[in-house]
């Protein structure tokens, strides 16, 4: 069946303090007719696609805030809370059915799908020398846990990272050198699991 999207989304996008702060925020409400949904069973049946109903609302926000020529914050924040209705699967790895033979349905949040994801950011670029400058950044990425497989299975549990940067660069922008740690907490979480 052909997946069919509504989406509705309101807004304001601003920029305030002589343009000194950009700021962007946006609600929204998706539904999705027959979103089409593979999942793993783990037992018999293998891999199954199914096609129901699915719903993803939530809030978007995008800010920068520059205070001065050489100083710079970002933020960018996202709470989405996305879920659809299933068939879910059963202890025997079948689509689940009543005493009668008719399928069951339940709601379930969806796989994959974290309710909020932060990504926070600093930059701060100067002069060094009469012919240097220099650079330093900072940057923080969140995600809340997430379930990896339809039925609210195989939690991963929130990953947040951060890196950092220090750079140097002639002042015409001939050249220069960046040195990146990614991840300096070494944070992990999965990025995907599944029945073995």
């Amino acid at each position: 069946a052909d997946e069919k999207v509504w989406s509705y989304e309101a807004g304001v996008k601003t920029t305030l303090f002589d343009r000194r702060l950009l700021l962007n925020v946006a609600a929204f409400w998706t539904d999705v007719k027959n979103f089409q949904d593979t999942v793993f069973t783990g037992g018999p049946l293998g891999f199954i696609t199914f096609n129901g109903p699915a719903r993803s609302r939530g809030v978007e926000v995008e800010s920068v805030f520059q205070p001065n020529r050489h100083l710079r914050f970002n933020l960018g924040l996202t709470y989405a809370d996305a879920d659809g209705v299933i068939q879910p699967i059963d202890a025997t790895g079948f689509p689940a059915v009543d005493g009668s033979g008719n399928p069951v349905f339940a709601r379930y949040r969806k796989s994959q799908a974290p309710k909020l994801i932060v990504n926070l950011g600093a930059n701060y670029d100067g002069p060094l020398t009469g012919t240097l400058d220099w650079s330093a950044g900072a940057s923080l990425r969140h995600r809340s846990s997430m379930f990896n497989q339809r039925q609210e299975l195989f939690l991963s549990k929130q990953l947040t990272t951060v890196d950092l940067s220090l750079g140097v660069k002639s002042s015409d922008d001939r050249w220069g050198l960046d040195l990146v740690a990614r991840n300096v907490g070494n944070a992990i979480s999965q990025d995907f699991a599944s029945p073995s």
